[in-house]
């Protein structure tokens, strides 16, 4: 690991490609897990197929330390972290807002734990229901970027390269 201590490994939902590393990464650190309750049972359920091309030596599943909810916020190095439950893509998927700066200027980010609604009729319901009440949330957290767990969601590899390029005094991409 480098000269940074990880505090935490914050996973969203129960996917493999989701908490796949989390295992190993608090064994090197001796972090801390943070999970929703709900996906930490849902992430060891047999329904729950772990591809081969992801597992093929196994699936080390991280042992969860602090499981969060609705409205939790938990402090990490300094950085308060909100938490909105948002199932849907899984069942007990959660959603996250916190400060990031930039040239020292303060700015509230969300992101949302869990892209793709399911393919049920109940399960999407559940996930618009998750989608509109995440955005209450972030509106009442005052939230100015969004940003997904998948860059090629939302174009994020393209707009970090736009900001590494960006000229002193030039506006934010």
């Amino acid at each position: 690991l480098g000269q940074e201590k990880i505090l935490a490994v914050i996973v969203t939902h129960g996917h493999f490609d989701h908490f796949g590393g989390a295992a190993a990464i608090q064994e090197q650190s001796g972090c801390q897990v943070v999970m929703s309750k709900r996906d930490e049972e849902f992430m060891r359920e047999p329904d729950n197929i772990v591809l081969e091309m992801f597992a093929k030596d196994g699936v080390e599943y991280p042992q969860v330390t602090i499981h969060v909810e609705e409205g939790s916020t938990l402090d990490f190095g300094g950085t308060q972290f909100h938490f909105s439950y948002t199932p849907g893509h899984t069942p007990g998927g959660i959603s996250l807002v916190f400060p990031v700066y930039d040239h020292g200027e303060a700015h509230m980010i969300s992101i949302w734990g869990g892209i793709n609604p399911p393919a049920s009729r109940e399960g999407c319901k559940t996930y618009i229901d998750s989608a509109a009440h995440f955005l209450k949330f972030c509106k009442d957290m005052g939230c100015d970027v969004e940003f997904s767990l998948h860059p090629f969601v939302d174009y994020s590899l393209e707009k970090m390269e736009k900001l590494r390029l960006r000229k002193e005094g030039e506006a934010h991409p």
